[in-house]
């Protein structure tokens, strides 16, 4: 296992069992040098052009010697003499110093995007500058947006894969990642918006449609871009359609047609029962008994029963003058007057 650990995504330090080693803090040149070696990965970097970065305003022998002396003072304060390792070209020796940037190379060559991700705490040397080197900054500036570039595609390939594989949750937090990194990418915007369409939130993709309107304007003066507009589009008619559907529905369930002729069947039912074929109550099915509340034997000994429907079955507003009478005249009906309203008594 290497004694130390580079880090150089969001910083530039070196930690030996997790912690930060004080042994280097005050030596930045040292400690770009050891960062120059960890970008260069396994094919290493020349000397010539390492003098050209950090001693780019000094001459040759006088970059060449402090060069030399830079790289006894790595070796001795790192505690071993292979550390750095090479003669024309220089590279890290990775049993004894490990780093999250070829760490990171290393998992993007081999396909593990997410562990890719989880390297990457920020970008490249950031707040990291060296005294004298110009040259060495506008180097570290271009390996900032190469390696941001490459982290931004591997957030991308994550959050397209999880969308095919209906891993919603997941899709969403890589979307919203990718987001906080490019706020004005009208692709990414738009991929968030399907991602928050997909898990619910309709209202929400059209939301963000309109925050990344705001946003073009306030920051680049530039009309809305032309997908996330489509996509917004897209989303309202179908809001707008889904409403439709539903009003739809609601109108086939509704006929008054078909009302209106049950509530006269109901009525002639009510009106003109049909009579008992034998002696007995008639078979009632649970559909009768529920339409007319039940039915009730006009009286006991004749042997011609009239069967009617009880008076205050489920609609007694629709009775009939007919069968209103017809009641009046069963044994078993007594009407009262109470406080001017009829009330029937079984």
């Amino acid at each position: 296992m290497p004694t130390y650990r580079l880090r150089t995504f969001g910083r530039l330090s070196l930690e030996r069992d997790g912690l930060e080693a004080g042994l280097l803090a005050n030596q930045r040149k040292a400690l770009a040098l050891l960062a120059l070696l960890a970008a260069s990965g396994r094919a290493g970097v020349g000397r010539e052009q390492v003098m050209a970065l950090l001693w780019s305003e000094s001459d040759t022998e006088r970059a060449r010697g402090s060069l030399k002396q830079l790289l006894h003072l790595l070796r001795r304060q790192l505690g071993h003499a292979d550390a750095i390792v090479g003669q024309a070209d220089l590279r890290l020796n990775a049993e004894f110093v490990d780093d999250d940037v070829g760490a990171f190379r290393e998992a993007l060559r081999a396909g593990e995007d997410a562990r890719a991700v989880a390297l990457y705490d920020g970008p490249f040397l950031q707040g990291v500058y060296v005294d004298g080197a110009d040259e060495f900054e506008r180097w570290a500036a271009s390996e900032r947006g190469e390696l941001a570039r490459l982290h931004a595609e591997a957030l991308e390939r994550l959050a397209t894969a999880a969308d095919a594989l209906g891993k919603r949750d997941d899709a969403l937090a890589w979307w919203r990642r990718l987001q906080a990194l490019d706020p004005l990418n009208g692709r990414i915007a738009a991929g968030l918006m399907r991602a928050l369409d997909a898990s619910g939130d309709r209202a929400g993709a059209l939301r963000h449609a309109r925050a990344h309107q705001a946003l073009l304007h306030e920051e680049l003066d530039a009309a809305p871009d032309a997908q996330v507009v489509s996509l917004a589009e897209q989303l309202k008619e179908r809001d707008s359609g889904g409403g439709a559907r539903a009003i739809a529905e609601r109108t086939r369930e509704y006929s008054p047609e078909r009302d209106l002729e049950q509530e006269t069947s109901s009525t002639r039912d009510a009106e003109h029962p049909t009579p008992p074929t034998s002696h007995g109550p008639p078979a009632v099915t649970p559909g009768r008994a529920s339409r007319f509340g039940g039915l009730r034997s006009r009286g006991p000994s004749s042997s011609s029963r009239e069967w009617l429907p009880s008076f205050g079955a489920r609609h007694p507003q629709r009775t009939t003058h007919r069968s209103f009478h017809g009641a009046l005249r069963s044994p078993s009906c007594s009407i009262a007057p109470v406080n001017r309203r009829w009330t029937h008594s079984a």
